[in-house]
């Protein structure tokens, strides 16, 4: 009789510390499912206003802004006594004192339209990434996991590789031999200030990346939690 008790015991035992297995490896696998997989909206949330969201949140802010002034500003110029040649997204102004005229792009020659209508696809498609990473951590700033707590740092990546392909594309319209046996550069012409507001950008794109991986990662893990 006794052997039976000890028997039933054990075994109550061993089901008891199966169920606290069982819900260890629960805790575990929600743990790992809230990291990596796609929640809802309602159910994660971080913590407020924490800083690498509010400095990612400003940077992909001032990308878009820096886009929007990229394709209104001239890429590269040229200003000597009264000839004043401006070349920009949209086409080429010649002035000459106050008498000024428009001309499109293929007026060049096909290999520079080319290049210059794929500047404008990168900075569309890089505002394109940087507007939804900017909404997406917008969320997060103010607590809100939108679909996935990774997915607006991956926007900005992806913003900041497009950002960096679009500046060397200007500076490959600056330096290259695209319509003639000489360069743009060595005619007289000076980077516009859509290469430096490009430039800017990924810069501060690229910092801010930096110090939102490591506070993410190293220093400071956020806390997250469910309603």
């Amino acid at each position: 009789m006794a052997q039976n008790i000890n028997t039933t015991e054990g075994d109550q035992n061993i089901d008891v510390n199966r169920n606290n297995s069982q819900e260890d490896d629960g805790g575990i696998q929600n743990s790992i499912y809230q990291q990596y997989v796609f929640v809802s909206a309602k159910s994660l949330r971080i913590d407020k206003f924490r800083l690498e969201n509010v400095a990612m949140c400003f940077a992909t802010f001032c990308s878009i802004i820096f886009s929007i002034v990229a394709l209104a500003t001239p890429i590269t110029h040229l200003k000597e006594n009264n000839i004043e040649i401006s070349i920009t997204a949209w086409g080429i102004k010649r002035c000459i004192q106050s008498n000024c005229k428009w001309n499109s792009i293929d007026s060049i020659c096909p290999i520079f339209a080319s290049a210059i209508s794929l500047f404008v696809a990168m900075i569309f498609v890089h505002l394109f990434f940087a507007l939804t990473a900017f909404i997406i951590i917008g969320f997060m700033v103010f607590g809100r996991i939108v679909w996935s707590k990774y997915l607006g740092i991956v926007f900005a990546f992806f913003s900041l590789v497009l950002g960096i392909v679009d500046a060397l594309t200007a500076v490959s319209i600056q330096l290259t031999y695209l319509c003639s046996d000489i360069p743009l550069d060595r005619m007289g012409f000076r980077y516009g200030p859509a290469v430096i507001v490009m430039f800017t950008d990924i810069i501060l794109l690229g910092l801010t990346s930096i110090v939102y991986i490591a506070r993410l990662c190293c220093f400071c893990t956020p806390r997250y939690f469910t309603e």
